[in-house]
């Protein structure tokens, strides 16, 4: 004899099954329907089309071919077009001897003059940051400021009134004390049509045993037509006593911009380094997408953008210099998520 099991006492209602189908399928609906994740990523997600036109570097000087994305920790590095104006950034393939000394056509290593020695006592490179170790020493003589640079002389033509450029460079002192009469100051040289100074802009820094990176941002005056002198200089005033300091300077670069971009490494000639573009693959429809971007400093931010896909286009993922970093992307339809539940993502 066959016994069967007793029916449970436990049924399912009508409601309650209807009521979790409701559930089960708003759930589906609420999934994104794109979700890239990019901070460490080894590679892009299916659905995105990347492309780049020239060469590209990282912050930790990692060099990428054309159209190669660059993915790191922190999320894919993805900026707008830029050229670095100074010719020679690397500035290891400087001859070990006193200056002056010149790389490649204009970028001049100055040398020893009113009593102070200055030379390059060392090459290298650190944290990937090709590197000289400038040394000044002596004792200062003569009269008034005397300047000893690390500069690109040639000329950046087309300058306007109002335009506004960036030095940048790695810094730190090796070995010794600035005194307070001799400074390091990062600048530009405005010059006018007739090639007469206009202006210097510049700013004084002050480095200490960590190698980092220091940014000048100035403004061309009026009458201004190009620049020339970019770059580091130190000056030294005629009180200046005896000094013996060493600072290591690398990368330097100058770029006609509001926002410092990520490193243009020079050998012999400006280099422009084309945009990075990324499409991300949408139907087409109206959708809310959350970006999550980051800054230098690590410090993230999140916001929805409205976004139309047409024409099979898909959307081309704008670029936000202040937040060079994406993190992540995530797309729902619009109107799939309440305004509850858009707020709690952006926590």
């Amino acid at each position: 004899m066959v016994t069967l099991p007793r029916p449970s006492r436990w049924t399912i209602s009508p409601r309650w099954a209807l009521w979790r189908s409701r559930q089960r399928r708003r759930q589906r609906r609420e999934t994104p329907v794109v979700d890239h994740f990019f901070a460490g990523a080894a590679a892009l997600g299916a659905g995105l089309s990347f492309s780049r036109g020239s060469q590209a570097w990282d912050y930790g000087f990692n060099a990428y071919a054309n159209d190669v994305p660059r993915l790191t920790a922190s999320g894919l590095l993805y900026e707008e077009a830029r050229t670095n104006t100074v010719s020679y950034s690397r500035l290891s393939d400087a001859v070990v001897q006193s200056t002056p000394q010149t790389l490649g056509t204009s970028v001049l290593i100055d040398g020893s003059g009113d009593g102070l020695t200055v030379e390059v006592a060392a090459v290298g490179t650190e944290d990937g940051v090709p590197y000289i170790d400038y040394r000044v020493s002596g004792s200062r003589t003569g009269t008034g400021n005397r300047f000893y640079d690390v500069i690109d002389e040639a000329e950046v033509a087309g300058v306007a009134h109002n335009d506004q450029d960036v030095v940048t460079a790695w810094i730190k002192l090796v070995s010794g004390i600035i005194p307070a009469d001799i400074n390091l100051r990062l600048y530009r040289h405005y010059r006018d049509a007739a090639n007469a100074l206009v202006a210097t802009g510049d700013a004084l820094i002050s480095p200490d045993g960590s190698l980092r990176r220091y940014s000048m941002l100035a403004t061309a005056p009026a009458t201004t037509a190009k620049i020339v002198n970019r770059g580091l200089y130190v000056r030294a005033a005629d009180t200046a006593a005896a000094v013996d300091f060493t600072i290591r300077v690398g990368a330097i670069q100058h770029e006609r911009a509001a926002v410092a971009s990520s490193p243009i490494v020079t050998a012999g000639t400006q280099v422009a380094r084309a945009a990075d573009t990324l499409t991300v693959s949408l139907e087409d429809g109206h959708y809310d997408v959350l970006v999550e971007r980051a800054d230098l400093d690590g410090a993230v931010t999140k916001a929805f953008v409205d976004v139309t896909a047409s024409s099979g286009a898909g959307w081309g993922v704008p670029v936000d210099m202040d937040r060079p970093y994406l993190r992540r992307l995530r797309a729902w339809q619009r109107g799939i998520l309440t305004s509850y539940q858009q707020t709690a993502l952006l926590e």
